[in-house]
């Protein structure tokens, strides 16, 4: 499931009156890495609605190109 569903899924779950949330195997179900930047922060209900925006850049990767001026393009 994406970022964003684990988010909307803990919000109407806290809106249905749960009190908490409990996640184990994670390590196991995750397949992305923003799954598991969110999975982390459920517990923050009182800040769940504000962190939309949030869920698009959770975790992003960036090539590395150059390492202390050391080109990383070749093998």
């Amino acid at each position: 499931m994406p970022a964003e569903g684990y988010r909307q899924r803990a919000i109407d779950y806290y809106a249905a009156g749960i009190d908490g949330l409990s996640l184990w195997d994670t390590h196991a179900r995750r397949t992305r890495a923003s799954e598991w930047s969110m999975i982390r922060r459920l517990g923050h209900c009182q800040e769940l609605e504000g962190w939309e925006a949030d869920t698009a850049s959770l975790f992003q990767r960036t090539t590395l190109r150059t390492f202390q001026g050391i080109t990383t393009d070749r093998a």
